[in-house]
C-alpha cells in the first residue's frame, strides 16, 4: 500500500513538472544565440508558403548585409521541437504566420503578424539600436567613443 501511494506521489509530482521541463527546451536554443547573433525567428503553421519563401530571400539577397548585423533566421514550423514553448513565450496566436526580431539581448525588437519583416524595416530597426551602433563604431575604426 506504501509502494502504491510513493508510486502515485511520484507520478503527480512528474505531471506538474512537465510544464517546467518542457519549457526549457527551447530557453536553451535562445541561450545559445544570446549577446551573440540577432534572431529572426519565423512562426510558420505550414500556411502562407510565398511569406515563407519571401522572408528566406532576404538573407541571401544580401548575405553582406544579414551577416554584418550578426542575423540568423530560425524556421519554426508548427511541429517543431522547440516550437511549443516558443510559440507560448512569444504568445504566438496559433495558425498565423508571424515573424519576430529577437536582440542580442534576447528580447523581442519588433512583431510582424500575418506578413513579413521586410529588409528595409529590418535594418532600419536594429542600426538604431545601441548596440549595432558601437558595433558600427568598431566596424569603422571608431572604437568605443559615443
Amino acid at each position: 500500500m506504501v509502494r502504491s501511494g510513493m508510486k502515485w506521489i511520484l507520478f503527480l509530482s512528474l505531471i506538474g513538472l512537465m510544464p517546467l521541463l518542457m519549457s526549457q527546451v527551447s530557453p536553451d536554443l535562445l541561450r545559445s544565440h544570446r549577446w551573440q547573433h540577432r534572431l529572426v525567428l519565423v512562426f510558420h503553421p505550414g500556411a502562407a508558403p510565398d511569406l515563407m519563401d519571401q522572408q528566406e530571400a532576404i538573407p541571401v539577397a544580401d548575405p553582406h548585409g544579414w551577416a554584418e548585423r550578426d542575423l540568423q533566421l530560425i524556421r519554426l514550423p508548427a511541429g517543431d521541437t522547440d516550437a511549443p514553448a516558443l510559440y507560448e513565450r512569444f504568445q504566438i496566436e496559433s495558425g498565423t504566420f508571424t515573424v519576430l526580431l529577437i536582440g542580442k539581448d534576447g528580447g523581442e525588437k519588433a512583431r510582424r503578424v500575418g506578413a513579413i519583416l521586410s529588409r528595409e524595416d529590418l535594418y532600419a530597426l536594429i542600426d538604431t539600436m545601441p548596440m549595432r551602433q558601437a558595433e558600427m563604431r568598431r566596424q569603422s575604426g571608431g572604437g568605443n567613443r559615443p
